[in-house]
């Protein structure tokens, strides 16, 4: 599977004849333009976790007793 004419992470994709008709995707049943294909991801196929922000790291910014308090913010643009 040739990664100009199917999507990078999907292993449903059927090439196409040439670099430029489209590929096929069997299991979204869509065509996949060989322009496109390198830029298109299927992550659903993908065996590689997603990347989150670690919160442990900003853990004690999270959790915080301070009411947030917009009543100058609104009486500034009020006025």
């Amino acid at each position: 599977m040739s990664l100009k004419e199917c999507c990078q992470t999907c292993k449903h994709c059927i090439c196409g004849q040439n670099s430029s008709s489209y590929g096929w995707c069997l299991l979204r049943k869509i065509k996949v333009h060989p322009d496109i294909a390198q830029l298109a991801f299927c992550h659903h196929w993908s065996t590689k976790e997603p990347i989150l922000p670690n919160l442990a790291e900003r853990e004690r910014d999270l959790q915080s007793d301070t009411q947030l308090d917009f009543s100058q913010a609104f009486s500034i643009l009020n006025n």
